[in-house]
């Protein structure tokens, strides 16, 4: 009666793919550092006192659709609620753009994230299989969407 052992078996011999091809701790270090970089982006900028505009200090022009016809894009004030969140006022950022608060907040978690997957070597496979979910890009759409609508009302 023949058995098989360790190195007959094709399941043990093979090693085990890596989540995206790399080590997760890269991974996590990327993620780290380009989080880190937005962050210190939003810390660095001065937020408009007209809840829109902050982007111009970044080189980018001002929005078509608010110059041309007084009317705010659904992006309007993202960049000016990241960066108030980023300063640490959050309730003035949410006022401002409540989905710009809260790309600030995911961008925070995000980089806690990779700092978390660097330092343990944990892969953060799962959380990126979560976003590249349909159902989390139409959360985030309707998101934007509602935030839109508030800013034109109010």
């Amino acid at each position: 009666m023949s058995t098989l052992s360790a190195t007959d078996s094709p399941d043990l011999e093979r090693p085990q793919p890596r989540p995206f091809g790399a080590q997760p701790r890269l991974i996590g270090a990327v993620v780290m550092l380009v989080g880190a970089a937005w962050l210190g982006v939003g810390v660095w900028l001065s937020p408009d006192y007209r809840g829109l505009g902050t982007h111009q200090q970044l080189g980018l022009s001002a929005c078509g659709l608010h110059e041309r016809y007084g009317v705010p894009c659904p992006t309007c004030g993202m960049t000016t609620a990241f960066t108030l969140a980023t300063q640490g006022r959050l309730l003035q950022a949410m006022s401002v753009q409540f989905a710009g608060a809260l790309l600030a907040l995911a961008v925070a978690m995000a980089t806690l994230a990779g700092a978390w997957s660097l330092v343990t070597g944990a892969s953060l496979a799962p959380a990126a299989n979560a976003l590249a979910q349909a159902r989390t890009w139409w959360v985030l759409g309707g998101l934007t969407l509602a935030a839109w609508l508030v800013k034109l009302v109010g």
